[in-house]
């Protein structure tokens, strides 16, 4: 076999697209065979089976250490912050096993903490409740406590820090007004620890994550290639090729709602995966790796340090405020949504709680008020969220409240944003009058608190409202199929209305065949501005479909658009296109009303 040989001086690391299969291209990493002769040409080093070992935890002090005394673009610990409560761990050196117990700490008593980030994966052995509090205050049992959280204490006491924080034990998880009080704390919880561990490649809570990895091979049904490598020098050598994983995406905790938010908002993060253990900071060269590093595409943390380096930028950007990539934060905050809304709570109702530390720092970068999940100078494009679930089935409406119709946060499935033209104009006859949002009482004060769960909320408008007939869906779990709106005027030599709709959720009337219809009316917000002689670059008219609950509050229940065929698609392009101008002028001969929607 011919040597790989470096003949330029370079440092190789990345990724390497070759070997074609039945299957397409397979990426590759490269890695350092023998770390003693090459090591200083390769810098991807093999993996650390053993994230538990010293050496690991050694790795991690050092992290932790040159962050606090040499990262200045990374906030350095205040004193102006402290969890209600907090886990207490000491050592003594004729026990085994720490001792613990939950300490209250009122808000002050300032000491260094670490958070943890994990996937509960069902009910907890262990959790603090009105019932056993005092008991914990007095001292809780190591050895009953889920592995999971006793290796959260292992690292918090080998990173030097004597107290942890962990939602099962610091919140009382039978008592609703502590709950949401303490949800609203987490914000400041996360961002204030001295660390945040996240054991990323935990499902349960009862699995652990210092445990050995599983070795590459083991992960990918693609061998491990090792070849020979002529180091500049002279010296020989080895180098591995080993398939790329995508480590993120088989996380489990990557697909936990809860963990987006305390991620984002974390000064510092040590992810123990299933391949490798991450530091992610502030600091430029903030991510560093216990040894395989993947590539830069690969590594989370990256986005993350842009969201939080936007954070960091408020007080000088304010509402103008883009990132290096141009990204606005309005596009920003959008971005995030779409990637939050893929994942899962195990409560459907934390849609928003789950996402307020994040808003409540948008609601500094954009300068505006946040209205149960949108924000209120950008409403009119806002509300036309969508449902991002492609041809596949989508859910039904949720039974139990959790945000007004309006807002994304009522439903359960993933969202995306219709895209707008520039060119765009909002209806004449269109606007907001007012926003009314009730948030969930707690002892948060009023600002916190609007960031966080809503008893209700109500969108006060005036516009054009043209009532239809929703007909049934043959197959309700199949989008395309819900795109029948008819005309109440029978008579009419074409009651069908050439309308794409985009529904929020499979209704109740038709996840039954009892209804062949639901009475709707069409609320018109966009007004196309162009002739639409050049289909592909015309907008026509858009707007909410709505349900009447009583003479003057409604429901949202999707998104309408005006269609229009290509050009040339039609045989017939001008009955098509006058067919067109009259629905959209049965559209418009209506009256403006005000209405609420809720």
């Amino acid at each position: 076999m011919t040597d790989v040989k470096n003949d330029n001086g370079l440092r190789i690391g990345g990724t390497f697209s070759f070997c074609p299969t039945a299957f397409g291209k397979q990426e590759f990493l490269a890695i350092v065979g023998d770390v003693h002769s090459a090591a200083g040409e390769i810098l991807a080093r093999p993996m650390n089976l053993f994230p538990g070992s010293k050496q690991s935890h050694s790795m991690a002090q050092n992290w932790l250490k040159t962050c606090l005394e040499s990262h200045t673009q990374c906030a350095k610990p205040r004193g102006d912050f402290m969890p209600t409560r907090l886990l207490e761990i000491k050592h003594f050196h004729d026990q085994i096993y720490p001792r613990l117990k939950l300490r209250e700490t009122f808000g002050r008593d300032f000491a260094p903490y670490a958070a943890l980030s994990y996937c509960w994966g069902g009910e907890q052995p262990i959790t603090t409740t009105s019932q056993n509090i005092n008991q914990h205050l007095i001292r809780i049992n190591y050895t009953g406590l889920p592995k999971t959280i006793q290796d959260a204490i292992t690292v918090a006491s080998k990173l030097g820090l004597r107290y942890l924080w962990v939602d099962s034990l610091c919140i009382i998880q039978n008592d609703r007004q502590d709950r949401t009080f303490e949800i609203g704390q987490m914000p400041s919880i996360y961002s204030h620890a001295r660390a945040t561990i996240s054991a990323s490649r935990a499902s349960s809570v009862q699995e652990g994550f210092l445990q050995s990895r599983r070795p590459l091979n083991q992960n990918s049904p693609y061998p491990i290639l090792e070849f020979p490598y002529c180091c500049q020098d002279g010296e020989k050598g080895s180098v591995r090729l080993v398939p790329e994983v995508k480590e993120e995406s088989m996380e489990p905790l990557s697909k936990r709602g809860w963990a987006l938010q305390e991620r984002l908002l974390s000064s510092r993060v040590i992810e123990f995966g299933s391949l490798q253990t991450r530091w992610v900071c502030m600091h430029e060269d903030g991510t560093q790796t216990d040894g395989l590093r993947l590539g830069v595409e690969n590594e989370s943390g990256r986005s993350d340090i842009i969201f939080r380096k936007a954070l960091d930028a408020i007080s000088f950007w304010g509402s103008s405020f883009s990132d290096a990539s141009g990204i606005s934060g309005l596009q920003r905050w959008k971005s995030i949504l779409k990637r939050y809304t893929k994942l899962t709570l195990t409560l459907p109702t934390d849609r928003l709680p789950a996402i307020s530390g994040v808003a409540m720092g948008f609601s500094r970068i954009l300068a505006d008020e946040y209205c149960a999940g949108l924000w209120k100078s950008a409403l009119v494009t806002e509300l036309f969220w969508i449902l991002d679930v492609d041809e596949k089935p989508f859910l039904q409406r949720p039974r139990e409240y959790q945000g007004p119709s309006w807002s994304w946060a009522g439903i359960d499935d993933p969202i995306t944003f219709l895209h707008q033209d520039p060119s765009d104009l909002v209806d004449p006859q269109f606007s907001v009058l007012n926003v009314d949002i009730q948030p969930v009482k707690s002892d948060l004060d009023q600002y916190d608190a609007k960031f966080g769960a809503v008893e209700s909320g109500k969108l006060v408008l005036t516009g054009k409202l043209k009532a239809a007939r929703w007909m049934h869906p043959h197959d309700p779990s199949n989008l395309s199929q819900w795109k029948v709106l008819r005309r109440l005027d029978d008579k009419d030599s074409d009651p069908y209305l050439r309308i794409n709709v985009r529904p929020d959720a499979i209704e109740a009337e038709f996840s039954t065949a009892d209804a062949d219809h639901i009475p709707v009316f069409l609320l018109k917000i966009i007004e196309r501005r162009r002739q639409p002689d050049i289909l592909n670059q015309s907008r026509p008219p858009m707007g909410l479909l709505l349900r009447r609950n009583n003479e003057s509050e409604y429901t949202r229940l999707g998104v309408f658009e005006f269609l229009l065929m290509r050009k040339e698609s039609i045989y017939d392009f001008k009955a098509e296109f006058d067919r067109y101008q009259e629905q959209v002028a049965w559209l418009n001969d209506c009256e403006t009303q005000t209405i609420t929607i809720v």
